[in-house]
């Protein structure tokens, strides 16, 4: 009974998707090849910005905690672990989140839906991936940040703190992750909808 309901919630949202998509469209509901793939164009853009917007912010990361490290002593193999699974992911994210433009311009629409199809798959795959990494690398820190303070408090507090510190920070890192990667998902679930109707009525 479960089962039928999800894929009917999954369904509801794939319609609610494509009439908001719809709605942006001209009002005839007659539209052609060249203003779809415009609508591909709006539909996609916070997907690119939020790429463009990773690539811009990792180096200022990196430099803050290689500050850190040096200022609370921290271990500075933090920094590197983090640098060699963040660069290629981000480097990953415009073949698993942005929506290329060459993709939208030059391929047919059945093929630009393919593509689609495929970058919700691979971004599944690396999802699990680098999250997976990050809940170790995030503990792994947030200790490099107390181990300070292990000389001035009973080992008892320092282990409870050092846990209270992790789960918070995994808590709301995983809630990013989740709600980027859910919008994500259902952006390119509209897109592809929008894309399968309007093949099958021309």
């Amino acid at each position: 009974m479960n089962k039928y309901r999800t894929q009917e919630d999954s369904f509801a949202e794939l319609r609610a998707g494509m009439d908001a998509l719809k709605s942006s469209l001209p009002a005839s509901g007659l539209i052609s090849d060249s203003e779809m793939r415009r609508a591909m164009r709006k539909k996609s853009l916070w997907l690119n910005r939020v790429v463009i917007g990773e690539l811009i912010i990792l180096p200022l990361i990196v430099v803050f905690l290689f500050r850190l490290a040096y200022v609370m002593d921290m271990n500075l193999w933090l920094v590197v672990t983090f640098v060699v699974c963040a660069l290629p992911d981000a480097v990953l994210d415009f073949r698993t989140l942005a929506v290329s433009k060459k993709w939208i311009q030059d391929d047919t629409l059945v093929e630009l839906s393919r593509k689609l199809i495929r970058q919700k798959k691979e971004r599944q795959y690396q999802t699990i991936i680098s999250t997976s990494l990050m809940v170790p690398w995030l503990i792994w820190c947030v200790y490099e940040f107390l181990k300070g303070s292990i000389d001035y408090f009973p080992m008892d507090a320092f282990l409870w703190t050092w846990g209270g510190m992790s789960v918070f920070c995994l808590i709301v890192s995983l809630c990013i992750i989740i709600s980027i990667y859910r919008k994500a998902q259902r952006t390119n679930n509209e897109m592809i909808a929008s894309l399968r109707e309007f093949v099958e009525n021309e």
